[in-house]
Formats: C-alpha cells, structure tokens, sequence
C-alpha cells in the first residue's frame, strides 16, 4: 500500500458472510463475492489496510484477498465477465433489507486477465457513494480488491490502486 496505510494480514483468510444473501438475477453474485461458496483454495491471504483520518469516522480502509488454486482460475473471470451484461442493474435482500444496485466494469490501462467494476445505487445520478471491486488472475492465482467510493473518491483512483496491486502481484507470482 502507498505510504500512510497501516494494517496487514487479517486472521481470517476468506471472511465468510454470516448472513443469507441473495441476488436477482442469481448469477449476479459472481460480481460481488465470486470467492463464495468455492472449494477452499490451496492458500490465501487476506490483507484489511486502513488509511487514518483525522477521527475514526474519517478513516478509509481497503481489503485485498490473494487466494490461488492448483488448477487455472481464468474460467472464474469469464464467468465475472459473461454475468455482468445480465447484471447492470440487479436487486437482492441481505438480512431482510432489500437493495438495488448498478454494476459497470471500469477502463483500467493494461489490465490483463481482469476486471474491475464500479457498484452503486442506481438512483444517485451523482455517483456519490458506492463501492468497488477488481479480480485480477494469474494462473491459480486470485488477487480480489475491495474498497468504496469514501476511499477511493473516483473512478482513476481505484483504476491506480488495482494497477500498483496488479504491479505488485506480478512480482510476486513472476
């Protein structure tokens, strides 16, 4: 993370919803937790980074999950991207509180083998608050990122953050 973050690994690798939820269409999950509901992957890390601000509620946090597999992962991309037409916006309920969302895949210069997408309320035409997310494959290797509009304030600001990870994960996987 760039300087000013502080945080690292999390105790648990692959945090698991407590609670039931559901998407419409169905398939519209893959969007938003395609780790869900997978076998266990061979490793994984998850790391929760917070960026201080001048009180707790100004504070902004980022979550990156590294999970790889013995077999290749590029089938759970296509599946990413061959949902998202059917789910530009779609609906679903989370602990008996329904919600709407928009999803749209955002331009990110150089990005191979992923995606990142930009979610939010359909009826903010402003685009004031929502939250993003990126999977990016190499190999058996995930690299997912999540974080919302508070931290990243536009759209270029997150494409720069997936671009320094992709970066880093590069690197790392060589």
């Amino acid at each position: 993370m760039p300087k000013g973050w502080d945080g690292g690994i999390a105790p648990d690798p692959i945090p698991t919803l407590r609670l039931p939820i559901t998407y419409d269409p169905a398939g519209c999950r893959l969007l938003r937790d395609p780790l869900r509901d997978r076998e266990a992957p061979t490793t994984s890390v998850r790391g929760q980074y917070v960026l201080r601000g001048d009180s707790p509620s100004d504070d902004k946090d980022a979550t990156e999950v590294i999970a790889s597999w013995s077999s290749p992962q590029l089938p759970l991309l296509r599946s990413i991207t061959d949902a998202l037409p059917l789910c530009r916006t779609y609906s679903g309920s989370l602990d008996g509180s329904s919600f709407k969302l928009f999803a749209r895949q955002l331009p990110v210069r150089g990005l191979r083998d992923g995606i990142a997408l930009r979610f939010g309320d359909p009826d903010d035409p402003k685009l004031k608050s929502g939250t993003y997310s990126a999977y990016v494959v190499r190999g058996g290797t995930v690299l997912a990122l999540r974080a919302d509009s508070d931290t990243f304030p536009t759209d270029a600001a997150f494409a720069q953050f997936v671009t320094t990870a992709v970066a880093r994960l590069d690197a790392a996987v060589g």
